[in-house]
């Protein structure tokens, strides 16, 4: 999977959250569990 962002948005989102964009390819990448939510509000 490629992924592409705004470097801007990055490094504002870097410095108000300690969470970069680089890493986003990680989530994807790893085991991952879907699970259908069914609930009724």
């Amino acid at each position: 999977m490629e992924l592409s962002w705004d470097e801007n948005k990055r490094e504002v989102t870097w410095r108000k959250r300690n969470l970069d964009f680089a890493d986003a390819a990680k989530v994807f990448a790893g085991f991952n569990v879907d699970h259908v939510d069914d609930r009724f509000d």
